[in-house]
Parts: C-alpha cells; sequence; structure tokens
C-alpha cells in the first residue's frame, strides 16, 4: 500500500463519501489497482468485524470483578521470601542451626589439642625477662662492624 493511503487509511475507512481532505487519496485508489483491492479487503474485514459487535451495552454480572481478584490471588504464586515469614520454617530452621551448633562445637572439643609453647613463639619470646645486651655499646668500632657483617649476611 503506498503512503498516501496509509496516511489516510482510517479515514478513507471511517468516511464512505470523499472529502477534500482525502481527494487525493481517492484519485489515487482510482488509479491504482492494488490499493483499491487492499483497501476493499479492509472494508470487508471492518464489515465483519461490525456484523460480531453485540446489539447492545456489555454489561458484566454481579460480582464478576471480585470472582476475578479471587481467581488472580488464588494462581499467583507465592514469593520467595513469604517462605521465611512461615512459623514452622522459621522453628525448622532455628532447630537446625542448633543441632549444626552443636556437633561443630563437639567436632572442635574433640579434636583440639594442647600444643606446648616454644621458646621461638612470639608469645614465649615476648614472656622471657629482658636481659641486658652484653658487649653492645662498649666500643664503638666493633658495634659498626657488628651491624654492618649482619646487614651483609641477612638472607630472606
Amino acid at each position: 500500500m503506498h503512503s498516501l493511503i496509509k496516511e489516510h487509511l482510517e479515514e478513507l475507512l471511517a468516511v464512505e463519501n470523499r472529502t477534500a481532505s482525502n481527494a487525493e487519496a481517492g484519485l489515487h485508489l482510482a488509479a491504482c489497482e492494488a490499493c483499491r483491492l487492499e483497501m476493499q479487503a479492509m472494508r470487508s474485514q471492518a464489515a465483519v468485524f461490525q456484523s460480531l459487535r453485540p446489539a447492545g451495552e456489555a454489561e458484566p454480572s454481579p460480582g464478576f470483578y471480585a470472582r476475578v481478584m479471587d481467581r488472580i490471588d488464588s494462581q499467583r504464586r507465592p514469593s520467595f521470601w513469604g517462605a521465611f515469614l512461615d512459623p514452622g520454617f522459621s522453628r525448622r530452621i532455628v532447630f537446625a542451626s542448633l543441632v549444626f551448633l552443636v556437633l561443630f562445637g563437639g567436632y572442635l572439643v574433640s579434636t583440639e589439642q594442647s600444643l606446648p609453647v616454644t621458646a621461638s613463639a612470639p608469645e614465649a619470646i615476648m614472656a622471657e625477662p629482658a636481659q641486658p645486651a652484653s658487649g653492645i655499646g662498649g666500643n664503638q668500632q666493633q658495634d659498626r662492624d657488628t651491624i654492618l657483617a649482619t646487614l651483609a649476611t641477612y638472607q630472606e
């Protein structure tokens, strides 16, 4: 269908008589066989739809909207978070958590080993009484040589 007919399609289908606004569209329909056939097909479809229209105003029966809303509410799937609000589910979660804590606590208590504190552990080093540094500070040249040797032999 050509663009001129597409622009005035509703006017052409709604009003059978040609007005000044769609006069050129009417001229196009007189000249173009394809557009004329398509317009006739659309008019016949419109007539079929008009014949299917009810004679009077269609009113729903009383309580129709309430029944529709009840059906929608009954078919609505529960949300994922709604399961957490169920009291039975909450009790099961609390019970499972307590059982897990008891079992895990029993496992930790039964497998805990008392490790002896060795002299190289940080706690043992910090707990030792402070010993005076012997030999440091007495001879300045010897202290420099000691620090230089320590720095030269340091390895990570």
